[in-house]
Parts: C-alpha cells; structure tokens; sequence
C-alpha cells in the first residue's frame, strides 16, 4: 500500500516495491520503486484516507500512466504529472519503474486553483529548468532527509519545497494567458503573505488596500477552492506550526505564538489548529522534543 492505494498484479508476478519517506512539515517526499502493477485510488480508498493533497510525480525510469477523470497522461523518464489524491485515479506500470513523489497539502499552495489545474492532466518536463531542481530536491531528502535532528528543520525544507512546487506549476502555466483578474488575484495573495503578521490583515483591509467592495473581493475569488479568509488562515496556521517546532522559539508560550499570527483568542486557535493538524499547539510542541 502507498498513501491510500491500493496494487494490483499485471502479470504473473503479483505487485511488489519499495517506499522511503521524509517527512519534511507538512509536505513528504517519497523514493518509490517496483515491478509491472497497477495502483487504483478508488471511491472508497478516497473516504477511508481522509486526505486531500496534491501529488507530484517525477518519473525516473520506466513509463507510466496515470488516469484520473476523463484525462489519461503518459508519464515518460524525465518528466513529472501532477493529479489530486482527494478524487479516484489510477497508475500504470507495465515494468520496472521508479518515481520520486512529492505530496502538498492543497492549503498549502499560495496559487490559484485555476493555475494548478492547468497544470494537470499533461506530463510536464523534469529534465531541464525548475523541474529538474525539483526533481533533484526530492530525490536528495529521500536519500539524505529521512532522519533529521529536529522536526523545525524538516518544516524548513518543508517550505523550500512548497516554493518549488509552486515555481514549476507557474512556470509549466507562464505561455496561458494572463487575465487582469488573475494579476489582482496574485498580486493580492502575495500582499497577504508579505503581511501575514499584521493583525490588521482583514478582508475588510483588503478590499480597501486595493479599492475593491467587499462583495468585488469575494467575487475575485469566487471560482478558488478556498475563500480570501480560509486561505489566510491556513497561511497563518501554518506559520504557527513552523513556530511551535522552532527550538529557538521554546522560551515563548503558546498563546504569544497564536497571537503573533493574529489569532487573538487562544481556544479558538487551539481548536483551529487541532482541525488543520490532528493534535494539538501543546502535542506539537512536545513532538518537536
């Protein structure tokens, strides 16, 4: 089993493989390897997971194909393919095969949703340009990562590869056509992340940092899988966790940490925080021991 499928034989052989992992955050890399098999994603397995990331796949040797909706992509060495594990899929490999696989978070990615699906649904190259740094950063923290110090480090990489990510999707996205809306959409989202700290950082504040209504704002993203504020949010939780795990950071209570990411009621961050993570501030912090 890997992350939520489940392999079937192709031949006479029956499914067999390797999985390494690093955790790094809340994103993984896995080094993954086998024989002739098919992996299927199905109606149930998506239920019984309880996740809903993205996962990117670089193909090292051998092919596969992957199926997910109406869309079959042929995924060659030295290319990669993007799909959702929160709907059904399926992967194809007709021999020997390895991948180096990336999983993020989808509150975790500052695009949006249009960009992302644009990028899915196609094999996009991996052996040149952002791809193939991609490609090398995964496979480097399967090989290299798997055991680190402190839980802190592995957020930081965490976040080196989310930046990644997000620079291989804009940039196999950059030839599509750029609508005005999509500009104020970008240009508003990297406001928030440049001011993620402000406690003043409200949808209000928004709307009337770049002269839009309220109403205009929430239109603006209207068709994001998250609205404005469930994306600052999960910014701002994030923020937290990285902090809750920095050691430097130990000598801070918890509530300080909340209330430096603008949740000023320290229930309603705890019970936040338990929502996007599954444990607690407190059991975060005593993980990072």
């Amino acid at each position: 089993m890997f992350a939520g499928t489940t392999p079937e034989p192709v031949d006479e052989r029956g499914p067999f493989g390797k999985v390494r992992r690093a955790e790094l955050g809340r994103v993984a890399s896995y080094g993954v390897s086998g024989g002739a098999q098919l992996f299927s994603r199905s109606h149930r397995d998506v239920r019984s997971a309880g996740v809903d990331d993205l996962k990117l796949s670089v193909q090292l040797n051998g092919t596969g194909v992957v199926a997910q909706d109406d869309a079959v992509t042929v995924v060659r060495p030295g290319q990669l393919a993007i799909y959702d594990t929160g709907r059904p899929y399926s992967l194809h490999f007709e021999d020997a095969w390895s991948c180096a696989v990336m999983t993020v978070p989808r509150t975790a990615i500052g695009l949006r949703w249009q960009s992302v699906r644009g990028a899915m649904h196609r094999a996009l190259p991996a052996s040149s340009g952002i791809g193939r740094v991609l490609a090398r950063f995964i496979t480097t923290t399967v090989r290299e990562c798997t055991t680190l110090s402190t839980p802190w480090a592995g957020y930081e990489l965490g976040d080196a590869a989310l930046t990644l990510f997000t620079a291989t999707i804009a940039d196999a996205t950059a030839s599509s056509r750029i609508s005005p809306a999509q500009m104020l959409r970008a240009e508003i989202l990297e406001y928030v992340r440049t001011n993620l700290a402000d406690a003043q950082l409200t949808h209000a504040a928004l709307a009337a940092r770049f002269n839009l209504s309220a109403r205009s704002l929430d239109r603006l993203f209207a068709d994001e899988p998250f609205t404005l504020a469930e994306h600052i949010r999960a910014l701002r939780l994030r923020a937290a966790h990285r902090d809750l795990l920095d050691p430097n950071l130990r000598p801070h209570t918890i509530a300080w940490l909340a209330g430096r990411w603008g949740f000023a009621d320290a229930a309603h961050f705890s019970r936040s925080f338990k929502r996007a993570f599954g444990i607690s501030p407190s059991e975060a912090r005593r993980a990072a021991d």
